[in-house]
């Protein structure tokens, strides 16, 4: 009833036959073996995730500890400035005219102070900082 006619002159709807179709049987088993293998290799790789992580915390720990023995070491060589009596000078600049004194006289921690306020402060990309001995 549902002949298909032979037209030689016209093409057949949709995709070609290859010959190679497999039945439901085989579709259904190649499911099976493939889902079978990708759930024993998640649990071989949530397993090797554990590892992977736990090593990274001992690398973490090993690093902070040895940042923490570093910053011990740092310690003993760095020594807060001592004011000597020497004044300090702050100067600025825009682009690369000459500098400008803005203070004087101020002692080293009031000159690092109000240097780190200027270079803090918004709009200051086109200046350039800088305290010098007087």
């Amino acid at each position: 009833m549902n002949e298909v006619p032979d037209h030689p002159d016209k093409p057949r709807r949709g995709r070609p036959r290859t010959g190679n179709a497999m039945t439901d049987a085989e579709r259904a088993r190649r499911y099976r073996q493939r889902k079978k293998t990708s759930a024993v290799s998640s649990v071989s790789s949530r397993k090797n995730a554990e590892i992977t992580i736990d090593s990274l915390r001992n690398q973490l720990d090993e690093a902070q500890k040895e940042i923490q023995f570093l910053k011990s070491q740092l310690a003993l060589f760095v020594t807060k400035n001592q004011e000597t009596g020497k004044t300090w000078a702050l100067q600025e600049r825009k682009g690369n005219t000459r500098w400008l004194t803005v203070e004087k006289g101020l002692t080293r921690l009031i000159a690092e102070t109000k240097l780190d306020k200027l270079t803090g402060s918004i709009g200051s990309s086109r200046y350039s900082y800088r305290i010098i001995e007087e």
